[in-house]
């Protein structure tokens, strides 16, 4: 297989796995159950399919270190939690885009609080831009239009 096929290969799984996320994310709201059951089914799915990856590369030792447990608990269950209570609330269209768009930002303002790393211009224009779009969206969201001229 050519690496650029490849490459495609991953783009689907990729795309296939967020726009899962969202999807399923907003089916508590239809299954009428909680948030920490589907935080529960979504890291058992993940680990029935990344155990076996693991164990088969015998690299399960950053498992045990503090700092991959403490990411796995602020990045994983706090995130997904989170965003599960919020799609109870918003239409998946709606928290598909403020999610998807708010991830690099807060990216963005994380690395600068914790890593103190400077904003390049380019970094300055792309959170200019992401905060234009969600303004625009919020916006037009607040006013029920769905496209900019009318």
């Amino acid at each position: 297989m050519t690496p650029r096929t490849q490459g495609y290969i991953f783009i689907l799984i990729t795309m296939c796995i967020w726009g899962g996320f969202t999807i399923f994310s907003r089916l508590n709201a239809h299954w009428h159950i909680n948030a920490w059951d589907l935080v529960a089914m979504r890291f058992a799915i993940a680990s029935m399919i990344l155990m076996p990856i693991l164990i088969y590369k015998k690299d399960l030792a950053f498992l045990w270190q503090p700092r991959a447990v403490i990411l796995a608990l602020i990045g994983g269950l706090a995130y997904c939690f989170t965003v599960y209570i919020a799609f109870l609330h918003a239409p998946a269209a709606h928290a598909a885009i403020f999610l998807n768009g708010c991830i690099p930002l807060c990216t963005a303002v994380a690395a600068y609080l914790i890593f103190k790393q400077p904003f390049d211009k380019h970094t300055w224009m792309s959170l200019v831009i992401m905060l234009s779009a969600l303004a625009l969206m919020s916006y037009l969201m607040l006013h029920e239009q769905t496209t900019v001229f009318g």
